[in-house]
């Protein structure tokens, strides 16, 4: 179980619910839209914060290093080092991801990589 800080607590209680009801509908309406298709992906950011990995026959982490999450959220989200920091504390650790993961891309380096990686679990999931 996720120990969130005090403060995010309540925000917590009261979204889970209306973001899982979302949810529920949202995958209903992929499935029928793509039946015919072999996978489906579905991007969960908080899947084991919210313990919903059980919904799934097979989960893929995208892993980076810290250093690497930290700058793409200081760059990408517009925040301070601090507050990269400090949301990457309320979510569970890379390393606990990859334990409950069926396959990690590691996207660490450049596209080459991530694109070869990305092959190779496509390719074992055919």
């Amino acid at each position: 179980m996720l120990l969130l800080p005090q403060r995010l607590y309540i925000p917590q209680q009261i979204f889970i619910p209306i973001i899982w009801t979302s949810f529920q509908c949202s995958i209903v309406s992929v499935f029928e839209k793509n039946s015919h298709e072999i996978f489906t992906f579905v991007s969960v950011p908080l899947l084991y914060e919210v313990h919903w990995g059980y919904l799934f026959d097979k989960v893929i982490v995208v892993a980076a290093n810290d250093e690497i999450r930290k700058q793409r959220l200081i760059e990408r989200r517009n925040l301070t080092k601090e507050d990269a920091i400090k949301r990457m504390q309320t979510q569970i650790t890379q390393e606990e991801k990859i334990k409950f993961a069926d396959f990690v891309i590691y996207n660490n380096t450049n596209y080459i990589d991530l694109n070869r990686q990305i092959t190779e679990v496509l390719t074992q999931l055919i």
